[in-house]
């Protein structure tokens, strides 16, 4: 926020079969970021973050759940 450059949400789908849990290796995974469109913060304070923080947690969220039906393995984080 004190730097007023604009917020690049970005959007991962796809890695969860990458490192399976409780493994140190990596595997293979279907993957695929996306770059939303920034977000401007040059004119928000600092007790903007909040509606901020929900807005962009919002964004991704709804573009990862598109992401995900799109892949090859549905389901995948």
């Amino acid at each position: 926020m004190q730097a007023k450059v604009p917020i690049l949400p970005l959007v991962v789908a796809g890695t969860r079969g990458a490192m399976p849990k409780d493994s140190l290796l990596f595997g293979r995974a279907v993957a695929e970021v996306r770059a939303l469109e920034p977000i401007e913060t040059a004119d928000l304070t600092m007790a903007d973050v909040p509606a901020l923080r929900d807005r962009v947690r919002t964004l991704i969220s709804e573009e990862r759940d598109r992401l995900r039906r799109e892949l090859p393995h549905t389901g995948s984080t």
